[in-house]
């Protein structure tokens, strides 16, 4: 992983999550009316709470939609918590390496190729691509996957 620059206000959300939670917060991404906070692997049902009460009360306390993905070293394990509750029929990683056009180091672009059921399609992808979206900045951000694709 990449070590991440988190702003104040990112680190002020983790705290005040592993406060009340009593679960480990690796990062949280504001996405306006959404966080997502990724838990360090491990600590999902923590921060979950029985029957789902704390995040309950994190939505409650910070006024919108919450959700928790729990964190892999493994990116295709990860992609596949990021695109919970969808049902993943498969995740094929793709590496290709791009040429330097100035003879400098190649880089290699990785991109994720994510099957999803038929019934989830519409609803991974999201009301005008935001959910997709929001994997995409997560994998990037965690992983470095430059693209996630859903078939």
């Amino acid at each position: 992983m990449t070590d991440l620059d988190l702003s104040m206000e990112t680190i002020g959300l983790i705290n005040e999550a592993e406060k009340r939670l009593r679960a480990r917060i690796k990062d949280a991404v504001d996405e306006g009316d959404r966080i997502v906070f990724i838990t360090e692997k491990g600590h999902l049902g923590q921060a979950l709470g029985k029957e789902a009460k704390n995040l309950e009360m994190m939505r409650q306390l910070l006024k919108k939609d919450v959700k928790f993905v729990e964190w892999d070293d493994d990116k295709q394990i990860f992609v596949r918590n990021l695109f919970k509750p969808f049902d993943v029929a498969s995740i094929r990683m793709e590496t290709q390496s791009m040429e330097d056009a100035e003879g400098g180091e190649p880089t290699v672009r990785i991109r994720a190729i994510v099957e999803v059921e038929a019934k989830d399609k519409g609803k991974a992808i999201g009301k005008g691509g935001r959910n997709i979206s929001s994997i995409r900045h997560i994998a990037k951000r965690h992983h470095e996957i430059d693209e996630v694709q859903v078939i």
